[in-house]
């Protein structure tokens, strides 16, 4: 038979999940904020479109 779950074993993996989607979240916010702050060089202007190759 089974014995019931302790709440250690409980406590642990949640603990896990808890801390893995809070770093997942920071990484995120501070992605999304470093991008927004950056400056584009040529102040957001795209690059000329280069000319096909001949066929």
């Amino acid at each position: 038979m089974m014995q019931p779950a302790s709440t250690v074993d409980l406590v642990l993996p949640v603990a896990v999940v808890v801390v893995a989607g809070a770093s997942a979240a920071y990484a995120y916010l501070k992605r999304k904020r470093r991008t927004h702050t950056r400056t584009t060089p040529g102040h957001g202007q795209s690059p000329p479109p280069s000319p096909s190759p001949p066929r």
